[in-house]
């Protein structure tokens, strides 16, 4: 079979068949937004899943690495302040990415751009990995439409709308990685060596823990490959986990310094699924396929198209491929079976994307054989672009609806940055539930909730959720108690998501509705009471952002302290040099609050993050 000899160098036309279904995967991907670029470049961010959480800490995160080249700061707009560090929403790594390399000035714009690329990016990913496993131009553009009809899967689509980015570019970066393994064995040059450093470059970056799966990978790949191979062969394997993990040691560093952060989830708690349940039983391995009739016919394929490139003298990219097979089957198997592991709707996209290769391969095999055959791939070659001329991709929800507007404009005019919006977290998964995020990015509010129900920090332990304030039932708490809480936490507004939780703050005569309505997302609760952030002494607070916390006209109380309702970190630094901060502790919340001792009245002081 003359497969590799059938490159994109030597039949240029191919290139051109390539650049059609690029075209096409883009028109798709432009359908997500809306069906243009002025609905990619507009202001309305994506509001469904996580998206607008990630978003508001790419923003967060690009604008502290162009000042410091970390990004790592102190978040004073959620949870009475928080570390905004690499160990809570790992999905935001990608955010930073766009907005860092986008545009800082239109950081919505900058995020929706980086998604679009992530899609239009599937046919090239697929095409190089398939040229590395040894495919013809045609069929790795084959390989390339069948990366794209698996992108805009159901399971791929479920990705999309949660927003994961970072599991959907590991995956990508997976398959560019297997490909350039497979180019460095049969050919240890240039090629193969900067697809695999590009990828590892990307995987530690997007998803450390998930990129980890590449090693029964590479140890298949070392096992067979190495004792053909010199020294400057294994350097040059060796200078790949070089330049995949030293480039991300400045923000790896942080994420082990701020491990201590996280708090067991409820799937940790339970710990590891038993191999009985991990085995499970043969309808559990039909889902790894994924719905639908594309999955179970790549799979059905792939097992010819293995024999047929073993017997073309690419045996090792066989086993590679059934490597990287078995390793996406773990891993999807562990989503499913392991609440820790939060991949569950990563099952059904591994194992059919990298069934993909092998599959073009076998029908390559038998049609390569024909010169009819070439007519194929050039027709096959047209169908993204003739699905890209149809509405066949739903639109991500780009904006509030009307209802959720209707809470937004409620927020925008009758509350203030004088005290917080205590925001109930519902725990749902409904379209546009992680809008409150926004709040500190669009309104300059600051919050109490609104993040996400299901981090696991501690600092969001003092939020409202599931009938529960701070974690205890409602029913437990008195009258006094809530007031009390107010206080401490300077709530002056209460976004209640459910009727349970508005009749519950209802039943108290400061609180009345001034907006919003239940079924559309949230009604607005104001809750009378004095607002201020200072709990001890007096002070006025002028400034409150990620950058500093300035306070002016500061008197501490007759016994030196100034104790605000912010949470207290190690590595807040105050000016003047003779305030010092100290952590308050306070038994109904895990993180103590802030309190600053002062020998007398000042007439500014300023609390920063200095990135070591």
């Amino acid at each position: 079979m003359v497969a590799p000899e059938i490159g994109f160098r030597s039949r240029p036309a191919w290139f051109a068949a390539l650049a059609l279904i690029v075209v096409g995967q883009g028109a798709l991907a432009l359908q997500l937004f809306g069906g243009s670029f002025a609905d990619v470049r507009d202001d309305r961010p994506i509001f469904d899943g996580r998206h607008p959480l990630h978003l508001y800490h790419g923003v967060l995160g690009a604008a502290t690495f162009r000042e410091t080249r970390a990004v790592t700061c102190f978040d004073p707009h959620f949870q009475a302040g928080y570390p905004k560090t690499p160990v809570f929403d790992s999905g935001s790594r990608p955010a930073e990415l766009f907005i860092f390399a986008l545009g800082h000035r239109t950081p919505v714009a900058a995020y929706k751009l980086g998604l679009f690329l992530v899609c239009a990016a599937v046919p090239l990913v697929f095409a190089s990995a398939g040229r590395g496993f040894g495919l013809a131009a045609p069929v790795a553009c084959l390989a390339a439409v069948g990366g794209c009809a698996i992108w805009w899967s159901p399971a791929v689509r479920a990705l999309l709308e949660s927003g994961q980015t970072d599991a959907l570019m590991l995956g990508l970066a997976w398959i560019a990685f297997g490909g350039g393994l497979a180019r460095y064995a049969a050919d240890p040059g240039l090629t193969g060596w900067v697809l695999m450093a590009g990828a590892s470059l990307l995987g530690w970056y997007v998803h450390p823990v998930g990129w980890l799966g590449v090693l029964p990978m590479v140890a298949v790949y070392y096992f067979i490959s190495a004792p053909r191979h010199g020294l400057a062969w294994h350097l040059g394997l060796f200078a790949v986990l070089a330049v995949g993990v030293v480039p991300n040691l400045w923000w790896l560093a942080d994420w082990s310094r701020f491990w201590w952060l996280r708090q067991p989830t409820p799937g940790e708690a339970e710990g590891l699924p038993d191999a009985l349940q991990f085995l499970g039983n043969a309808s559990d391995y039909r889902d790894l396929l994924g719905p639908g009739v594309l999955g179970l016919g790549c799979a059905i394929l792939a097992f010819p198209g293995a024999i047929a490139l073993a017997r073309s003298g690419r045996s090792g990219s066989v086993w590679l491929l059934l490597a990287a097979g078995l390793s996406a089957a773990f891993a999807a198997r562990l989503g499913q079976t392991w609440l820790a592991a939060r991949c569950a709707e990563s099952v059904g996209v591994a194992v059919p994307a990298l069934a993909v290769l092998p599959a073009a391969f076998a029908v390559g095999h038998w049609l390569l054989r024909f010169r009819a055959g070439f007519a194929f791939f050039a027709a096959a070659s047209m169908l993204p672009l003739i699905a890209g001329w149809f509405p066949m991709v739903e639109p991500l929800q780009l904006g509030p609806t009307a209802a959720q507007r209707r809470v937004m404009d409620a927020i925008r005019n009758s509350t203030n940055s004088e005290a917080r919006i205590l925001i109930e977290d519902d725990g749902t998964s409904r379209a546009g539930w992680n809008w409150p995020a926004l709040l500190g990015l669009t309104e300059g509010r600051y919050c109490i909730g609104g993040l996400d129900p299901d981090a696991n920090i501690e600092h969001l332990a003092c939020g409202l959720k599931r009938g529960t304030l701070q974690g205890r039932p409602f029913v437990e708490w008195t009258p006094a108690e809530r007031a009390a809480y107010c206080v401490r936490y300077n709530i002056g507004w209460v976004v209640c998501r459910t009727p349970e939780c508005a009749r519950w703050w209802l039943g108290d005569p400061r609180a009345k509705v001034v907006g919003g309505d239940i079924d559309g997302g949230g009604v607005l609760i104001e809750w009378d009471r004095p607002r201020t952030y200072v709990l001890g002494g007096r002070a006025t607070v002028i400034q409150m952002d990620r950058e500093r916390i300035v306070l002016t006209d500061v008197v501490p109380d007759e016994s030196g302290w100034v104790r605000l309702s912010l949470h207290y970190q190690q590595e807040l630094r105050v000016a003047p040099m003779n305030v010092t901060p100290v952590p308050d502790p306070d038994f109904h919340d895990p993180i103590p609050f802030l309190k600053l001792q002062l020998p007398g009245p000042a007439s500014r002081v300023t609390i920063s993050w200095p990135h070591p």
